[in-house]
């Protein structure tokens, strides 16, 4: 028997695709750290990240980002059984249900089974791998966890002590604990792929297509360095076409002069 559980913040809504796939699926309300103090924060890493923006994708920098992990701590703390954990922004494709048991049963020595992760390098890969090194895969949306990794993954998450969001953390226990986690990817008949959307746990720079920090101090500051650039390049055009000796008006009296 395998668990479903879909994490939802409290406006959030399961996906039709997911619950038709999956009928008997149960909406767990997300630890929503939005309205929590920064001091709430253990990690002082992650509050520095928070307050002045990350530098590199894999970084925990958003309050969303420690709610989802602790979110994840509390649900596999309490799994009795092997679950499949996704996210509320999470869509399948029709037949993932089938899908998901034959990859399950196919590889019964992995430990953690990740659906629909992308790759940081950009890499394709058509057949699911082992996760070996840290490759920086970023999507945790649709996770499949055996019994006994649920209780073993949520000490590795309480002990940890690295700034990171929850997909690169899984990366460093894989390397480094000997975690055994399997990447699928997406195919075109069979995918679990997360709807783009402002979120509540990326930063709107780097590559990340998914965007949020409305509050990020960073997000405001690379606007306002993009409209820098914007304004710049509107008012030099501006100035070439009034300097130019061939601006438009000087071009239609050049015309009109032929014909006098």
């Amino acid at each position: 028997m395998v668990e479903l559980k879909v994490i939802c913040l409290s406006e959030e809504r399961i996906k039709s695709s997911v619950e038709r796939e999956f009928p008997y699926v149960e909406r767990t309300e997300a630890v929503d750290y939005r309205r929590k103090d920064i001091s709430d924060i253990e990690n002082s890493m992650v509050k520095n990240f928070i307050r002045k923006g990350r530098k590199h994708h894999y970084e925990c920098a958003t309050k969303g980002c420690v709610g989802l992990t602790q979110t994840n701590i509390q649900i596999l703390e309490q799994a009795s059984s092997d679950i499949l954990l996704m996210e509320s922004d999470c869509t399948v494709s029709d037949g993932f249900r089938e899908f998901f048991q034959t990859t399950i049963q196919m590889h019964p020595f992995e430990e953690v089974i990740i659906f629909g992760a992308r790759r940081y390098d950009h890499k394709k890969k058509k057949t699911p791998y082992k996760l070996k090194k840290l490759e920086d895969i970023h999507g945790m949306h649709c996770v499949y966890y055996r019994k006994d990794a649920c209780k073993k993954v949520s000490t590795m998450l309480k002990q940890n002590r690295l700034p990171f969001q929850l997909d690169a953390l899984i990366s460093v226990f894989a390397v480094e604990d000997g975690l055994r986690v399997l990447i699928v990817p997406n195919t075109k008949t069979n995918f679990a792929v997360q709807q783009f959307h402002k979120s509540t746990i990326q930063e709107f720079w780097g590559s990340c297509f998914l965007c949020d920090t409305d509050n990020n101090k960073a997000f405001r500051r690379h606007c306002l360095f993009l409209f820098s650039i914007i304004l710049n390049v509107v008012l030099m055009a501006i100035l070439l076409n009034k300097t130019s000796p061939l601006s438009l008006s000087s071009t239609r009296s050049l015309a009109n002069a032929r014909y006098l």
